[in-house]
C-alpha cells in the first residue's frame, strides 16, 4: 500500500511539473502578445524560468533550511524561565491590605 501511493505521488508530482511547463510558456506567450515587447518578454521568461527551478529544486530550499535550523546554536529560552516573575505576575505584586479590616 505504502509502495503504491509513493508511486502515485511521484507521479502526480510530475503531471504538477508538467503542468507548470505549460503555465510557464503560456505565460510568457501572453506577455509576448500584450507587448510585443523584448524587455518585458524577458523577464516573463526569467521569472518563469525561477518558477520552474524552484519547483524543481525544493529539496534544495528544505535542505538549506534545514541546515539553518541546526546551525543557530542553542534553542531559545522561555521569558519565562529567564524572569521567573513573569511566569507569575500574581507572586510579584503582593496582595494589598483591605482598608476595611
Amino acid at each position: 500500500m505504502v509502495g503504491w501511493m509513493t508511486v502515485k505521488l511521484a507521479e502526480i508530482r510530475q503531471l504538477i511539473q508538467a503542468g507548470l511547463v505549460v503555465a510557464a510558456m503560456l505565460f510568457v506567450a501572453h506577455v509576448w502578445w500584450k507587448t510585443k515587447a523584448l524587455i518585458p518578454t524577458l523577464g516573463a521568461m526569467l521569472l518563469a524560468g525561477a518558477v520552474l527551478w524552484g519547483t524543481a529544486n525544493i529539496q534544495w530550499f528544505q535542505d538549506r533550511i534545514g541546515e539553518e535550523m541546526h546551525s543557530l546554536g542553542t534553542p531559545a529560552t522561555s521569558p519565562a524561565a529567564a524572569y521567573p516573575a513573569a511566569a507569575y505576575p500574581a507572586a510579584a505584586y503582593p496582595a494589598a491590605a483591605s482598608p476595611a479590616e
